[in-house]
């Protein structure tokens, strides 16, 4: 059997928004970080599926041991009051992704422990933005390798997020190296480069279709066509259901197919008596201006009839004739 060659398109962003050079110390400093204090951030929803508990619960533990560092937390959610309660912690609350940019850049860490994303955009947003990552392993694992740019924790490993946070924040040497390879892993991701891959895919298949099948579908189903299946799949369903279906796809069609001719046919007529409408247009205005002459013509006289009766009655009346 032949399988269809699948090709897999990423996701990407722009490198140039997201980008290590919008590190802002002013914006640093309005929050109230000093220049020596490590950033760890969070962005995203305060959703218990983000897991913002894990993030909480491991701020807490480096507050408790004295880890000098600072927290951000940037979103809005059900959550939102427990970010607000705790330790070295500033929350923001909603910002515009306008400037989302400058948050990622002028961070230290990304700390992400949800373990529900579909792909992880705001973990390829800190990654462009030179941020060595602390993300769950199940769905940013693609965006995180061990002991390269940053670590890729087990889904739901409090102990994990802890130790790998805390290994970062005091090890500069190690934040430094993450950083620098975070950013050079995010190229792969270029938005432009995801964009012109997909765009050559389908010239690929284009061309295949036109060249290899002459544009015809049905050379290609031909070619395609799988002997062993049949129309209700692969799971064998009970004889009646079967019967059902079978009878009611072909009848369906049947009954669209002449709605179809209907439809043309009603549209065809209509623009037909409209066409002939327009056509017989200008003759009716001629009959109807010739008709409105013929009712002057008969009023006229008329008039003229009546004042020579009028002056042959009375000889004193001067004879008037109609002006025309």
């Amino acid at each position: 059997h032949k399988c269809t060659d699948m090709k897999i398109w990423g996701r990407g962003i722009d490198l140039e928004k997201f980008s290590p050079r919008h590190r802002s110390e002013a914006f640093r400093h309005r929050l109230g970080i000093l220049p020596h204090e490590v950033v760890v951030t969070f962005v995203g929803r305060f959703v218990l599926e983000k897991r913002p508990d894990i993030f909480a619960n491991v701020v807490r533990r480096l507050a408790s041991e004295g880890v000098s560092f600072k927290a951000l937390v940037i979103g809005t959610g059900p959550y939102e009051d427990e970010m607000k309660k705790l330790p070295n912690t500033i929350c923001t609350g909603w910002m515009n992704a306008d400037n989302l940019p400058v948050v990622y850049a002028s961070s230290d860490i990304f700390l992400f422990p949800s373990a529900v994303e579909t792909f992880g955009n705001v973990t390829l947003e800190a990654a462009a933005s030179g941020l060595p990552l602390v993300v769950d392993s199940g769905c940013s694992g693609h965006l995180a390798h061990n002991g390269y740019n940053g670590f890729a924790c087990p889904t739901g490993d409090e102990d994990a997020f802890f130790r790998a946070t805390r290994t970062l924040i005091n090890n500069h040497q190690s934040r430094k190296e993450y950083s620098r390879n975070s950013r050079e892993h995010s190229l792969k991701f270029e938005q432009k480069s995801v964009v012109r891959e997909m765009l050559s895919n389908y010239n690929e298949v284009i061309d295949e279709f036109h060249v290899k099948y002459g544009g015809i579908h049905s050379n290609r189903d031909k070619e395609w066509i799988n002997p062993d299946s049949f129309q209700m799949g692969q799971v064998v369903w009970p004889i009646f259901l079967r019967l059902c279906i079978s009878l009611i796809f072909p009848v369906i069609q049947i009954f669209y197919s002449i709605y179809e001719v209907a439809d043309r046919f009603k549209t065809t007529l209509h623009n037909s008596m409209e066409l002939a409408s327009r056509s017989l247009q200008p003759r009716r205005v001629s009959l109807l201006r010739n008709r409105q002459r013929e009712v002057v013509r008969a009023e006229t006289e008329e008039d003229v009839e009546l004042g020579e009766k009028k002056s042959l009655m009375n000889p004193a009346l001067p004879l008037k004739t109609p002006e025309v």
